[in-house]
């Protein structure tokens, strides 16, 4: 028993990660360039094609990284129609589109160099309403996004191919969800913070289920 606790332990403490990957709360109107939590803010100039007039025209763009550490360049693609009509004065992206991370100095063309790439919809620079995200790592977080984070019914799926199904509050597991292990066992109840709590459904990969009571994931 210990040793199933700790491994579904290990999985939660991925889903808490989420918050980590998605925490954009960076105020833009402050006019801050970075935030010692969140990440910081990255601009560039890029050139849009403009549908309605058939020109293109550069344009600043403004994008939430939540991860400076990691140094990569983005490009926003925004949705067949939205070219300018999704930037705030200050460049800041919203509207539908394709958020894609890459190593500094990359080819374009280049797949391998590929760290993120964020499908859907965007709201002053971060992940806001419905979207997916897939990672290079293999991850993959979707659902409904609100200010970069997952917060709604969502899922994410581990790079070892652990998967969470169920509600997110924040960017964590929270409410009822089901937690999916590669090796077949299956946790359905509810969460709280990322971990465990409450009365919830164990089931083995043999078919053996059974009925346990959780207290912040112990």
């Amino acid at each position: 028993m210990l040793k199933r606790r700790n491994g579904v332990a290990a999985i939660l403490s991925l889903l808490m990660a989420t918050a980590a990957w998605g925490s954009m709360a960076g105020d833009g109107a402050s006019g801050n360039s970075t935030d010692a939590v969140s990440g910081a803010w990255a601009e560039r100039v890029q050139i849009l094609y403009q549908e309605d007039s058939r020109s293109v025209v550069r344009r600043k763009v403004r994008v939430w990284d939540p991860h400076p550490e990691k140094n990569l360049d983005f490009v926003w693609e925004p949705e067949k129609g939205e070219a300018t009509a999704g930037l705030a004065p200050d460049g800041a992206v919203s509207g539908r589109g394709k958020l894609i991370w890459r190593v500094k100095g990359s080819a374009s063309y280049d797949p391998r160099t590929v760290y993120s790439v964020y499908s859907g919809e965007m709201r002053d620079g971060r992940a806001e309403g419905t979207g997916r995200l897939e990672i290079r790592s293999g991850e993959v977080f979707e659902g409904t996004w609100r200010a970069g984070m997952l917060d709604g019914e969502g899922l994410h799926i581990d790079a070892k191919g652990n998967r969470y199904e169920g509600s997110f509050l924040a960017g964590r597991a929270h409410g009822q969800g089901r937690l999916m292990l590669r090796n077949g066992e299956i946790y359905a109840g509810p969460f709280v913070d990322g971990m465990r709590h409450g009365k919830g459904r164990v089931t083995l990969a043999g078919g053996t289920s059974y009925e346990s009571v959780w207290e912040r994931d112990r």
